[in-house]
């Protein structure tokens, strides 16, 4: 089988990246697997990027846009170029996009003129009503990804919580029709290395404090400042406690957070810790993991706080409800609940017993859900794709 997926992970460029390394694995699946990545020129004209072979069947290919308004196009002529110069045919050979957006759209146009099948991935939950008011790009793309759907060939998603929100959106109990064939639904999350994942302790602060840890990228959808403004609020509702926060990751919104903390003189009890692959944190260090996202797709890190042993206080996103059940292998607070947070540390600091109960349980449930090893997902995957043909 012969695969193309249009992207925007620029991390593929990077040798030593994780996704690189998942997409590796992913490109023993098939004969040849082609990847597309929506980049800009440098300012200078130069190109930042190059077409790179990554492995013996794995190719990347940027679009080296002069700018975002022109992905699609440049990723339609790129792909159409690949199509034609691998000799792509239809029964044997799927476009796949990482998203139902911009993405989605290449490969739609990409389908329609080479009527090769189509699957779309969704990686986020576009139908929560975060999503769409977070701008008006994210309310256009809501309305994009409801015209591809239907339009697909198969569909695969990283969580129950999207499949679920899709089957009510397309009013159907099991499955999307397009014309007369009838689509599936594939739920397959991001593969979490289980059998690697080996925690270390690996302290940077005084153990005399309670930590309570984060790992997230630092943009608006996953609101970190209300953990901010709530650690800032706990502090001086209960200034006897030793407790810190520690926030891994990178972003956008890296310098409106570091001014946050400042502004309420937290310098000494919150700590932004710049991480490039949250994959490296060292989940096993907090005494409890936060996430206060608007809207997950999926929550990876949870997941690995899961796996360390670390308990969980999430907002009802992503998996919530689904791998997390409240009060038993974790927390599930209301979105955008700051005093709900608050009472909700407070609770699990206070009662240790709890605390050491639903962080082993945690990591009991999670070896049950997650996948055994790389094969098995491998052919999930796999699968997932060749339900398309």
């Amino acid at each position: 089988m012969k695969v193309l997926t249009i992207g925007s992970d620029r991390k593929l460029f990077e040798e030593n990246s994780d996704v690189r390394r998942r997409v590796i694995d992913y490109g023993t699946l098939f004969d040849e697997l082609h990847i597309v990545i929506f980049t800009t020129r440098f300012k200078n004209n130069d190109l930042r990027f190059k077409n790179t072979k990554i492995a013996d069947t794995i190719w990347i290919y940027p679009t080296n846009s002069w700018s975002k308004i022109f992905y699609i196009i440049d990723a339609v002529r790129i792909g159409k170029q690949i199509i034609y110069n691998a000799k792509f045919q239809q029964g044997d050979s799927v476009i796949s996009t990482q998203d139902p957006f911009e993405a989605g759209l290449v490969g739609w146009l990409l389908k329609r003129a080479t009527h090769i099948p189509l699957q779309l991935q969704i990686h986020t939950d576009f139908l929560s009503p975060y999503f769409g008011r977070g701008s008006l790009l994210n309310r256009i793309r809501v309305k994009i990804a409801l015209f591809l759907i239907p339009k697909a060939n198969g569909i695969r998603v990283v969580s129950k919580r999207i499949r679920d929100s899709l089957r009510v959106q397309i009013n159907s109990p099991t499955k999307l029709r397009t014309g007369d064939q009838k689509l599936k639904i594939a739920v397959l999350p991001i593969y979490v290395a289980c059998e690697s994942y080996a925690p270390q302790r690996n302290y940077t602060l005084s153990r005399k404090n309670f930590v309570l840890l984060m790992a997230s990228r630092f943009e608006r959808e996953k609101n970190i400042g209300l953990a901010i403004d709530a650690f800032g609020e706990f502090k001086k509702e209960h200034p006897k406690i030793p407790i810190s926060l520690e926030i891994h990751g990178e972003g956008s919104l890296e310098k409106r957070y570091i001014l946050r903390i400042k502004e309420k003189g937290l310098e000494n009890s919150i700590f932004i810790l710049r991480t490039k692959n949250l994959t490296d944190v060292f989940f096993d260090r907090g005494d409890i993991f936060l996430l206060t996202s608007h809207y997950e797709g999926y929550g990876r890190t949870v997941i690995q706080a899961m796996m360390a042993g670390c308990p969980v206080i999430m907002t009802d996103v992503g998996i919530a409800g689904d791998v997390i059940q409240n009060e038993k292998n974790g927390i599930i607070i209301p979105v955008g609940d700051k005093e709900a947070l608050k009472k909700a540390i407070l609770d699990l600091y206070k009662n240790k017993g709890k605390r050491v109960e639903i962080g082993a349980r945690a990591k009991e449930d999670i070896a049950g859900y997650i996948y055994k090893n790389r094969e098995e997902y491998l052919k999930q995957y796999k699968q997932a794709l060749e339900e398309c043909l």
